[in-house]
């Protein structure tokens, strides 16, 4: 491959923890079933033999970037090549030669991808690199943005052509009425029993996915750190108290 090495397998950054990037992982709402599954089918076949091009789109926080983890690490695991690369850490420090050999893996994802429109040199390569893998006839090429292909800012007009020449899945974020089913399940891939108690205590007081995420990966790391048995509701709702005051430093602190 002739990409270089220093951007070579870079991880796409969750933020919300590392061990969420699976399919299992994946909490799937009836209106992602459709898009879960395919992506999902189209992962578990040859990719030495087939090709799949897949554009997701959807809001922030949406599971987008989760989808894209969890499609490299089931490519890995049954030991094909991977690629992942997000186009917004990138499109102001990085060449865009750094595309350049991506092809030749059989999972190739970028994230953010709308991060680029209007930038000419980047919409032009990666044009060059979707007809590149193309030529190849091999392997998955996903992508993920806000906005579907003719919605998002692109200028170059062959690019968005390519970009919905395969598969487009909208992803919906997770509803506030299931976001504790998601908690509960999220906790349960780690090894930790939320209650639906506490998961709607969480919901009711910060009422996003982001934040609400992010408080009960802090009620996590804090209950291993303190060493709690048991998490009860006061320590949820002080840690929920500090993520909506975005005062988690100061807890952490007192702790």
């Amino acid at each position: 491959m002739s990409y270089d090495s220093e951007y070579k397998q870079i991880p796409l950054r969750m933020g919300y923890g590392e061990y969420e990037g699976t399919l299992e992982s994946f909490y799937v709402t009836d209106s992602n079933r459709v898009s879960y599954n395919y992506l999902k089918e189209a992962l578990s076949g040859d990719l030495k033999s087939s090709q799949h091009f897949i554009y997701l789109y959807g809001p922030k926080n949406g599971g987008k970037t989760h989808l894209l983890t969890a499609s490299i690490k089931a490519a890995q695991d049954r030991g094909f090549s991977t690629i992942a690369m997000d186009l917004s850490d990138y499109m102001d420090s990085a060449p865009v030669s750094i595309l350049q050999g991506a092809e030749d893996c059989d999972v190739i994802c970028l994230d953010n991808i709308d991060a680029v429109a209007g930038i000419h040199d980047w919409e032009a390569e990666i044009f060059n690199l979707y007809n590149r893998w193309h030529e190849n006839k091999k392997g998955i090429f996903i992508v993920a943005a806000t906005s579907s292909p003719i919605m998002a800012k692109f200028r170059k007009n062959d690019l968005i052509t390519r970009l919905g020449s395969g598969v487009t899945m909208s992803i919906h974020p997770v509803s506030i009425a299931e976001l504790p089913k998601l908690l509960i399940l999220r906790e349960s891939n780690r090894g930790t029993d939320l209650s639906r108690e506490l998961a709607d205590i969480v919901v009711s007081r910060l009422g996003n996915v982001g934040e609400c995420i992010e408080a009960v990966d802090l009620i996590d790391s804090l209950a291993a750190s303190l060493k709690k048995p048991v998490i009860t509701k006061t320590f949820v709702e002080q840690v929920v108290k500090s993520v909506k005051q975005k005062s988690t430093g100061d807890y952490l602190k007192m702790m």
